[in-house]
Parts: structure tokens; C-alpha cells; sequence
């Protein structure tokens, strides 16, 4: 019995078990062969985005692991605001950016 499409593996050849699936900040990094008629799959912790660099386009669902996104650049005459989050990645204002405060 083939238990592929259920993300499981076959058990006596006539019942299909779930595969593991991992929790919170974690993704199957091995998936379940079912070799043996034993769940093979391991977790491992989801990838980190590189801050400021690129931001979270999804994944990390137990399953899957994290898709970092590269933030675009603003084009010439703008600058980025409000940082590198979101489907689009980056949010851009008309001019220069404000020094800090002192």
C-alpha cells in the first residue's frame, strides 16, 4: 500500500500512519520513508532571515522550513522606511532619511 499522498507510511502493508510533523520553529528536515514501517522523519529548527537583509516570505510550518526574501532596494531619490517586512519586502519614502536624535 503506497501512503505517500497522505504524508504517511504503511503499517502491516494494509493501514497508512502520519508521518511526524514537528513543532513550533521547527520542520521535517528528513522526510518519512516509512523503511521499515517506522516513521524515519527528524525535526530540525527553521532558518533565521537575516534582519534589515531579508524577511520572512513564509514556510516554518512544521512541515516546511523558513523562505527568506531579499528586501529591494528603493530606487534613487527614496530611501527605506519602516524596514524590510511583508510581501513586499521594503517600504519607501520620497527623500533622505532623518539623522537620529542626539
Amino acid at each position: 500500500i503506497d501512503c505517500s499522498a497522505y504524508n504517511g507510511y504503511s503499517i502491516l502493508d494494509t493501514e497508512c500512519q502520519a508521518c511526524r510533523t514537528c513543532g513550533a520553529g521547527k520542520f521535517v528536515h528528513s522526510p518519512c520513508t516509512g523503511q521499515d514501517r517506522i516513521d524515519t522523519s527528524s525535526c530540525s529548527s527553521c532558518s533565521q532571515c537575516k534582519a534589515g537583509f531579508e524577511y520572512d516570505a513564509g514556510g516554518c510550518d512544521g512541515l516546511h522550513d523558513r523562505t527568506c526574501s531579499q528586501c529591494t532596494r528603493c530606487e534613487s531619490g527614496f530611501y527605506r522606511a519602516g524596514g524590510c517586512v511583508g510581501a513586499g519586502g521594503r517600504v519607501c519614502q520620497r527623500g533622505h532619511p532623518l539623522p537620529p536624535k542626539q
